[in-house]
């Protein structure tokens, strides 16, 4: 006998082995049980539709070309009929609008598994360790997940606002003594601050003058220190330094002038604020 077009007794059978040998299976329950096994075949066959969205928050600021180390969530929605499976590679770039284009940055991409049953949704975090050097402005996040079954892109709703990585020097002489003697090492005591965002690491040239001027015009070269500095970005540190006067300095009261990084290692953006001039003279003699 045929239930819908299946022969009974090649159901019975099966049924038979799925329940036991022992057990009889009615016509009904035979039934029941394919159009089950029907409905699981349908629902598995069916096809994944995916949403994407970076649901945030995102951090505000960052620095280009700097450790990030940010957690950026990306929410996958799946509202067609199968679920998602196998591995899906998730791209985040930086955008200055809500639309993948050309002008987009790539900031991470990395594979994943990626199971999301039919009409539910799946938090996946990613850890953005640093973001690329030439990100200057305010961008959002757009999110892309690409696999074999299917493929959707997303954005956040807020901006990070990214600036380059710089350094900014800049000095100030807070002690030297009253008087000095011509040939001899002087003391000087600068602080150094670094006003930039990312930290100030290398060896550091400071470039002694003096100065009959309190303005520290018309200044005679003494000489150079160096020392290694590791500052910190909005840091300050507080150096020691002597400086050789030569002998040929001219006596009489004068002013010394520090320039830090006069050959501009550390690229630093505003070398204006490099040089300072000691607020009180020195007696040479």
């Amino acid at each position: 006998m045929l239930i819908n077009g299946l022969d009974y007794k090649f159901m019975e059978s099966i049924m038979s082995l799925r329940f036991g040998r022992s057990r009889k299976v009615s016509g009904k329950a035979a039934i029941a049980a394919i159009e089950s096994l029907e409905s699981r075949a349908y629902f598995s066959a069916g096809v994944p539709v995916l949403t994407v969205t970076v649901p945030g928050p995102i951090a505000p600021t960052a620095i280009s070309g700097q450790k990030f180390n940010d957690r950026i969530a990306v929410n996958v929605a799946n509202g067609g009929t199968g679920k998602t499976t196998g591995r899906y590679t998730f791209t985040l770039l930086a955008s200055a609008d809500m639309t993948l284009d050309s002008g987009d940055s790539q900031i991470y991409q990395v594979t994943r598994g990626l199971n999301v049953a039919a009409q539910r949704n799946k938090n996946t975090v990613l850890r953005v360790p640093s973001l690329p050097v030439n990100l200057d402005g305010s961008y959002f996040i757009l999110a892309q997940v690409t696999g074999t079954q299917a493929s959707a892109i997303g954005s956040s709703t807020s901006q990070i606002a990214i600036t380059p990585a710089h350094v900014d020097l800049s000095d100030a002489i807070t002690k030297v003594p009253t008087t000095a003697r011509l040939g001899k090492k002087i003391p000087v005591t600068l602080v150094l601050t670094n006003n930039g965002n990312a930290p100030a690491k290398n060896v550091l040239d400071v470039a002694f003058a003096d100065s009959p001027l309190p303005t520290g015009a018309s200044p005679a070269a003494l000489g150079t220190v160096s020392t290694h500095i590791n500052l910190k970005a909005n840091s300050s540190k507080t150096l020691h330094l002597k400086v050789t006067v030569p002998l040929g300095t001219l006596s009489g009261n004068q002013y010394i002038v520090a320039t830090v990084d006069p050959s501009d290692v550390f690229n630093d953006t505003n070398l204006a604020n490099n040089v300072t001039v000691s607020a009180a003279p020195v007696s040479l003699h």
